[in-house]
């Protein structure tokens, strides 16, 4: 087998790009994976797996030369019940590839609009009992999207503010809630969520109006009625874009408070005693205090003046509900 001069076989890349092209084939339109028959699932299947064996991502990298549409191929697996294919192969790739700057800009526009037409169709799967693994996955790759434009904005205003609301509207309507399960993996659409709007929450580009969404979208998701107790670290995920745009100095004291307070309030419950006979009031008081737990620590061990912001309004949040 031939080698080229980067140092890798030259029969992988060129069947990598044949792959390419099956992918393609096999899945014309990724924000579509829902309504794709059988077969068609069946053989992206298959594509996946031969794309991941014969994929050397390290050596792409390496190469500092970008493969052409090699991560919107791959962007297609994500969505695979493959725990293997989907986080260890997909993921990994697909961030590996966009840190390292070899996913061209016209790539990740596609990608920026296939995968979020994938979070803004979870909805559907969810109500259709689906697998429910594209949505959470599409939306974690979307955080690495994200961060290539606060690490050099390429995206437009507009677009911006549409990846913001798709991450905003994804957090707090998010209702299946399986995190990791045995034999299937991840799935974690509250955190991954979370991890999206972080990443725009560090943009310089996002502005008060924004941080006023996502502090909306991260309340209704933690005081949510729906949720069950959080157990894979959903709070402290959740808390992330409310330390950093208060970090930031576009959360003012007053509306933090004010926040915190309105997410202390027992409502429908008169009182939060009342939650001690309820399972979804106990999992909702269980999910607010460890948010507030987790606001308070990294407010209190941080000497950022900003970040002291938080203190009254958590400290409110852990004292009043008991």
């Amino acid at each position: 087998m031939a080698i080229n001069e980067l140092g890798f076989a030259t029969r992988p890349v060129a069947f990598v790009a044949g792959l390419i092209g099956m992918a393609a084939c096999a899945s014309a339109d990724v924000s579509n994976h829902m309504a794709q028959h059988a077969a068609g699932e069946n053989q992206l299947d298959v594509t996946c797996a031969a794309l991941a064996d014969q994929t050397d991502v390290d050596a792409i990298i390496a190469s500092t030369q970008p493969v052409e549409g090699l991560a919107t191929s791959i962007a297609q697996c994500l969505g695979r019940a493959d725990p293997s294919i989907r986080d260890g192969f997909a993921y990994e790739a697909l961030t590996g590839l966009l840190r390292a700057g070899l996913v061209p800009a016209d790539e990740r526009e596609k990608l920026l609009l296939s995968l979020s037409a994938s979070v803004e169709a979870h909805d559907i799967e969810t109500a259709n009992k689906g697998p429910g693994f594209l949505a959470p996955f599409a939306a974690l790759v979307l955080s690495e999207v994200a961060r290539t434009d606060r690490v050099e904005p390429w995206m437009s205003e507009t677009q911006r503010g549409d990846l913001l609301e798709t991450g905003a509207a994804y957090v707090e309507s998010v209702r299946d809630y399986r995190g990791f399960v045995d034999g299937e993996g991840w799935r974690h659409g509250v955190a991954h969520g979370a991890d999206l709007l972080m990443q725009l929450s560090l943009n310089p580009a996002i502005d008060e109006d924004d941080a006023d969404r996502v502090l909306q979208a991260v309340g209704r998701q933690i005081s949510s009625d729906d949720a069950p107790a959080f157990i894979f670290d959903e709070p402290r995920r959740l808390a992330r874009p409310v330390l950093f745009l208060t970090q930031r100095g576009l959360l003012e004291e007053e509306k933090l408070t004010s926040w915190f307070e309105s997410l202390a309030t027992p409502a429908p419950l008169t009182s939060w005693d009342e939650a001690f006979a309820s399972e979804s009031a106990l999992a909702r008081r269980h999910n607010l205090r460890a948010f507030g737990y987790s606001v308070l620590v990294s407010a209190t061990e941080s000497e950022d003046e900003n970040l002291k912001r938080l203190r009254p309004g958590a400290l409110h949040l852990l004292t009043t509900i008991p």
